[in-house]
């Protein structure tokens, strides 16, 4: 996003994402979390300039286009495919202009070892998901892939990805 944007970011945990967002970008920023005990970490932090409000990914309770932007950091993973489509649905209905992600590949030696993990009764701690197929999912919402980038593509699992809605949308 560009300096004076406002955005959400959600879930925002115990704000590590705050002194970037706002001190560094300069954006307006708006934390949300499921959690009470998260947003009361951040409010702990002692950041002023952000609002806190509690909120689950699935169903915010903010208006369509309430923000410049989303950030989902080190969030999808832990969701189900159904549960990462509702929160890409949400993110993109309360998302003016961009929407930011964190994702876990699953072209990685990272997945591999949950997978050999699971294949020996171990139940599934991360879900991964391809770019592909999240680039269809933001698709359906309007959003086009902006920009991507991988730690150590294929040796880590961790990918970020950028989607602006499309002009007209």
């Amino acid at each position: 996003g560009r300096s004076g944007e406002s955005v959400l970011d959600l879930p925002c945990g115990a704000g590590r994402l705050r002194p970037w967002l706002v001190d560094e970008r300069g954006h307006e920023l708006l934390q949300a979390d499921g959690a009470l005990a998260m947003l009361q970490q951040a409010r702990a932090a002692g950041h002023a300039g952000a609002q806190l409000v509690q909120a689950d990914a699935r169903s915010m309770p903010f208006d369509n286009g309430a923000v410049d932007g989303v950030v989902l950091f080190r969030f999808l993973h832990h969701l189900d495919g159904d549960a990462r489509r509702a929160v890409v649905a949400e993110a993109c209905r309360v998302g003016r202009r961009f929407v930011t992600v964190s994702f876990f590949h699953p072209l990685s030696c990272h997945h591999l070892q949950r997978r050999l993990r699971q294949l020996t009764g171990a139940p599934p701690t991360r879900f991964a998901v391809t770019l592909g197929r999240l680039r269809a999912e933001f698709a359906a919402h309007g959003f086009r892939l902006m920009t991507h980038v991988a730690d150590r593509r294929y040796a880590r699992d961790l990918w970020l990805a950028t989607f602006e809605r499309s002009a007209g949308r």
